[in-house]
């Protein structure tokens, strides 16, 4: 197959530049997660913008040649933001005796009641608890972390 026109290669290529920058930004508390740019959805989006269809493979060595790469995405976790680290290791260095007070009692009563057998206590350790969806893959800068 012979190449894409330099036309709709250089509009490829702009478009997939300004994909990147938005995915880039941070993002926006509350809203829903953006779609990845599957092959798939890349042929439907220049169907659309250019008016032709092109196949998946043309479409794949076309970002080859832009530079870009298929990868899996990796999550920035919040405690790796110095502030965030500061702010947490502030608290946690200072505890409130009324808030440990108040859970002593309350898990005393908890205990007692589990004893007796009036009702059932289940322990959560949070540290293995995922809630978040899989990232997934995606098309980012050939040699960058995506």
């Amino acid at each position: 197959m012979a190449p894409l026109c330099p036309d709709i290669a250089t509009a490829l290529g702009e478009q997939v530049r300004a994909a990147e920058c938005q995915a880039a930004s941070p993002p926006v508390a509350g809203a829903d997660v953006k779609p990845r740019w599957t092959l798939r959805r890349l042929v439907g989006f220049v169907r659309e913008q250019v008016g032709r269809r092109f196949s998946r493979e043309t479409i794949r060595r076309a970002l080859h040649r832009l530079k870009l790469s298929w990868k899996k995405a990796h999550k920035l976790l919040g405690r790796a933001e110095p502030a965030n680290r500061l702010a947490k290791h502030q608290s946690a260095s200072r505890p409130d005796p009324e808030k440990r007070e108040a859970f002593v009692a309350q898990s005393g009563a908890l205990s007692d009641g589990a004893r007796d057998e009036r009702h059932h206590v289940v322990y959560l350790n949070e540290t293995h608890i995922h809630q978040d969806v899989d990232l997934g893959y995606g098309w980012g800068e050939r040699g960058k972390r995506f």
